[in-house]
């Protein structure tokens, strides 16, 4: 039963032209004929374009910040790969912490890049663990001055294991003898 329920997925795969591996920018939407707007996969590249301006926008002075959390979380949403999507609740609570601890910070173009790379990694690569990319968070924040950054980490760290599962998920199939 299994095997038939993989050959229906693998085969409705390959009618719609895309492949398992494939970037959401690259889907094939011509496949299913037009689509609405509100619909189509908008590009990586795009995404990662409007999320620079997200950041570098929560360190001016008197922008509303929920509207810069929305709109981070939903960059960060499109991000995520179809089956390893977050819950929208973790997403708003870590760009609720970092724009709380952006508004006392200063940053240049160049740091913010690191940051956004900081969470365009958290949400897509998949072969560097969460504590390897909360590190890499920490020192970045750190370099900004902030050193107490625990609760942006903390909400970093929940999106990184909602989208990848926990660091030690590996060692736990590992352990167990089937």
């Amino acid at each position: 039963m299994q095997k038939a329920i993989g050959c229906a997925m693998l085969a409705a795969l390959v009618v719609n032209g895309q492949t398992i591996n494939q970037p959401i920018d690259q889907v094939n939407t011509q496949s299913a004929g037009p689509m609405p707007a509100a619909l189509r996969p908008v590009p990586v590249a795009q995404t990662v374009t409007k999320m620079r301006s997200i950041l570098m926008a929560m360190k001016s002075p008197g922008k509303p910040s929920d509207s810069l959390n929305q709109q981070l979380a939903d960059s960060m949403l499109a991000l995520a790969m179809p089956e390893r999507q977050p819950s929208r609740i973790e997403l708003v609570a870590f760009a609720g912490e970092l724009s709380k601890a952006l508004s006392t910070a200063s940053f240049n173009d160049e740091q913010g890049a690191t940051l956004q790379q900081c969470i365009v990694d958290v949400m897509r690569t998949g072969n560097v663990t969460n504590y390897q990319l909360a590190q890499r968070l920490r020192a970045m924040l750190a370099g900004l001055g902030l050193n107490e950054p625990n609760a942006v980490i903390r909400a970093f760290i929940a999106v990184g294991e909602a989208v990848r599962g926990p660091d030690d998920q590996g060692l736990i199939k590992t352990a167990v003898p089937r």
